[in-house]
């Protein structure tokens, strides 16, 4: 449903195409108008869908349910993943690679779920736990068994989808371990705020070192020194 709303407008090559045919005389004069009108409207309109996709998306799940293709995927992949005291890795891409093989390499049961598709086929080929899907989803938090989870690391700086996944297990497991992502260290020191454990800014700390974190401490019982280290270094908010 979101990439339709992505390419819901109507293209400018269809503005190109309209025109060459009515040159040639095969559409009227009132055909071009027709087109560009909705091309304007389409073009205005699909700028907010895309900004709103995803409160779209949540006010349209409930009807989205009955797809039963919606419900049999989710229904497979939750089979798949049925852990319980387990990692799960939100974003494998770049840093996050790194942060899944250290996981993968420690023995300890984990799922991973990323946005693009490219990434999912890539690692599922190699056997590995990743499932594709919008980490924002309560459907995907179910699959994830985001509920059971002994630790959560996100490796994506969204602070809306990080957002819901801390608001997700402050309901339903305040006693996972988080470790998520800020691009900035004002949003770290926000997270932070909302009880997140950890907080990786990618200035100060890359994927390389929170996997070394999981290798040489799979308890992850230093997360407070580190986090103290970090905020002793971020700058203040009026620097």
């Amino acid at each position: 449903m979101l990439a339709g709303l992505v390419t819901s407008q109507v293209s400018e090559f269809s503005f190109i195409v309209i025109f060459l045919a009515a040159e040639l005389g095969h559409v009227a004069s009132g055909d071009v108008s027709l087109v560009a009108m909705i091309g304007i409207i389409t073009i205005f309109i699909s700028s907010y869908l895309i900004i709103y996709s995803k409160h779209i998306y949540v006010f349209l799940r409930p009807a989205l349910r009955l797809l039963k293709f919606r419900k049999l995927g989710l229904e497979e992949m939750a089979e798949e993943t049925m852990l319980t005291d387990h990692t799960v890795l939100i974003g494998v891409h770049r840093m996050g690679e790194s942060i899944l093989k250290a996981i993968s390499n420690s023995g300890e049961p984990f799922v991973a779920v990323d946005f693009d598709p490219e990434v999912v086929s890539r690692l599922r080929a190699a056997k590995l736990p990743v499932i594709y899907g919008d980490v924002s989803d309560p459907e995907i938090q179910d699959v994830l068994g985001l509920e059971k989870a002994r630790t959560v690391i996100s490796t994506i700086p969204d602070p809306e989808d990080n957002g819901a996944v801390l608001e997700f297990l402050k309901r339903r497991n305040p006693g996972a371990k988080t470790i998520l992502t800020a691009p900035t260290p004002h949003v770290a020191k926000a997270l932070y705020g909302l009880g997140t454990d950890y907080v990786i800014v990618p200035r100060l700390v890359g994927g390389a070192e929170v996997a070394r974190m999981i290798t040489n401490d799979p308890s992850l019982s230093g997360l407070p020194e580190l986090r103290q280290r970090d905020l002793d270094i971020m700058p203040t908010d009026k620097d």
